[in-house]
């Protein structure tokens, strides 16, 4: 079984890599979509990233790194997506960064504490610095997002938007919500969830691949 470590992360790899290419090709590119198909490319990277580490026993800190950089900025633009499918836009918006570049400035002043505990078929652990502090900042950010979607449920009208705030609503709550609630009553499962959060996130990437078909600026353009 061992050649066939980290195949699954390849075969999600590929089917994001898929859903982005028609995301890309079908879709609308505007401002919202463009932030769909970054985080879509991210998390497909990601897959790819982990089927390498697996896959070749790859245990060197600074691809470690690599591969972390990318997750970091996740839950700012899942944030920022949002904001501007809404229209809630102001000058601070870009404020929500600031945590990633904080996160991202220790992991280069502690890159040697990069490590790959253990390889298996489906997932991988991890040792890294701030590894609390960045689950928090993954989930309060990616919550608040879905905070927004369920007010915005309320609006009485923009028919076609709440269809796709719908969209962003189940693919958000499979994404972050049954994570969250297995890492509460499963504690064990916290010691590989990063790879459980990424086996997750292909349902959001679903669901971004097909907001992104589907939003066209006439709905944008429709004050929330």
């Amino acid at each position: 079984m061992e050649e066939f470590v980290g195949i699954p992360s390849l075969f999600i790899s590929c089917l994001e890599f898929l859903l982005l290419f028609n995301a890309v090709a079908f879709g609308q590119k505007n401002n919202v979509n463009i932030i769909a198909f970054i985080i879509i490319a991210i998390y497909s990277t990601n897959h790819l990233f982990e089927f390498f580490i697996s896959q070749f026993n790859i245990t060197e800190p600074f691809f470690i790194f690599l591969n972390f950089i990318l997750i970091i900025f996740l839950p700012a633009l899942s944030f920022l997506l949002v904001l501007k499918f809404w229209r809630h836009e102001t000058k601070l918006q870009y404020l929500i960064f600031m945590p990633a570049f904080v996160i991202l400035y220790y992991f280069i002043t502690r890159l040697d504490s990069f490590q790959v505990n253990n390889f298996y078929y489906f997932y991988i652990t991890f040792s890294y610095p701030l590894r609390n502090e960045m689950g928090i900042y993954y989930f309060v950010m990616n919550i608040a997002a879905l905070v927004i979607l369920l007010v915005k449920l309320k609006e009485p009208r923009l028919r076609y938007k709440r269809h796709l705030n719908i969209i962003l609503i189940l693919s958000s709550i499979v994404c972050f919500i049954i994570p969250l609630i297995l890492f509460l009553f499963f504690p064990s499962t916290k010691t590989y969830a990063e790879s459980v959060l990424n086996k997750f996130a292909f349902f959001y990437v679903l669901g971004l691949a097909y907001f992104s078909l589907k939003n066209k600026t006439e709905f944008l353009s429709e004050k929330g």
